[in-house]
């Protein structure tokens, strides 16, 4: 989303993030590894997309996952538990309902 323009892409979200990192001279295969060289072999990594805009995404599920989300931790206003999954409201407005308890996604987000 661009505002508040949704915008299909005939892409996965690792072409568009291994695209994104591309232009500015970068690799998703590398962004991976600089993660898990910093922070441990671990699961489901964040990635650093650009980092003189401080911008990091990291994946809520697997990111081979055709339905995997990639969250921006400035983009995410709030959390809701709805039960075994959890509503997240973003900056633009736009709130999104995931498969995941509340306390592993915030988890997740304070692993940064």
């Amino acid at each position: 989303m661009i505002g508040g323009q949704t915008l299909l892409v005939n892409r996965s979200p690792l072409q568009v993030i291994d695209d994104t990192l591309k232009y500015i001279g970068f690799d998703l295969k590398g962004a991976i590894k600089g993660t898990k060289n910093l922070l441990a072999n671990i699961y489901m990594c964040p990635i650093m997309v650009n980092s003189y805009k401080g911008i990091c995404l990291f994946p809520y599920k697997s990111s081979r996952k055709e339905d995997c989300v990639w969250f921006n931790p400035d983009h995410i206003v709030k959390t809701k538990a709805l039960g075994y999954k959890t509503e997240v409201e973003l900056s633009n407005g736009v709130s999104i309902i995931i498969d995941l308890r509340r306390n592993f996604f915030i988890n997740k987000i304070e692993t940064f």
